[in-house]
């Protein structure tokens, strides 16, 4: 080696590939914390999460409106939860299901919704979520333990609101306000601005006044906020 550089070379460093970003967390993907933020076209994000939901209800009955799936940093809080919209899945046919640690690979996007330029909600709220994505399943814990909302209404009132959509929460003590809306199957509640929505589970026998003690489900927001129970066991008379 003491020959070749005398003679005037010089020896090159080996080269390195630049180490891999860490993965993010859904805290740092959603970092626009307003009530209205700006829609984009999408940032590549990889996020490890643990999935609190899994859309295979067809709701509609026409074969469409599933897997989508709903994932949060592990902790909770304010500003953990997203949806991957109709993700493929790594393996090819893994089954997914909540309490499943996974890592989200796609493009985050704040989503609203227009038509011919013209922007469908007038509020201008959009819904976060990641589009041509994937899901690879890691690894699996126990069921997600859904956060407690004191204060139903904060489910549907701004600020507050903005920082829960996409988690798995649970209120107390609501009622029904009227039976099924029958387009869209939605419920109205006695909290300012709440639905129930049927994209997860369909709620049997609801009726205007039917009393729910307790009511588990993510929050979604899609031309107002809505909580999408995902079977039986998160309805509690």
């Amino acid at each position: 080696v003491a020959a070749v550089a005398a003679a005037g070379c010089s020896t090159l460093p080996l080269y390195r590939e630049p180490a891999p970003e860490p993965p993010q967390t859904v805290a740092e993907v959603r970092s626009c914390r307003d009530v209205v933020c700006t829609p984009n076209v999408g940032q590549p994000v990889e996020i490890l999460a643990l999935v609190t939901a899994v859309d295979d209800f067809d709701e509609n009955g026409d074969g469409g409106g599933t897997g989508t799936i709903f994932f949060r940093d592990p902790a909770g809080g304010p500003f953990t939860g997203l949806q991957a919209y109709n993700p493929t899945l790594a393996p090819l046919f893994a089954t997914i299901q909540a309490g499943d640690l996974v890592r989200a690979r796609g493009e985050f996007i704040e989503f609203l919704l227009v038509r011919g330029g013209v922007p469908v909600d007038p509020t201008l709220r959009t819904t976060p979520e990641i589009q041509n994505g994937s899901i690879s399943k890691i690894g699996e814990t126990g069921p997600p333990v859904p956060i407690v909302i004191a204060a139903p209404a904060e489910l549907s009132t701004d600020p507050q609101a903005r920082g829960w959509i996409g988690s798995l929460v649970t209120i107390a003590n609501v009622n029904a306000t009227a039976a099924p809306d029958p387009t869209y199957g939605e419920i109205l509640l006695d909290v300012p601005n709440l639905k129930i929505s049927r994209e997860l589970y369909e709620i049997p026998g609801v009726a205007a006044g039917t009393h729910f003690s307790s009511l588990t489900g993510v929050l979604n927001y899609f031309f107002g906020y809505k909580l999408l129970p995902r079977g039986p066991e998160d309805v509690v008379p």
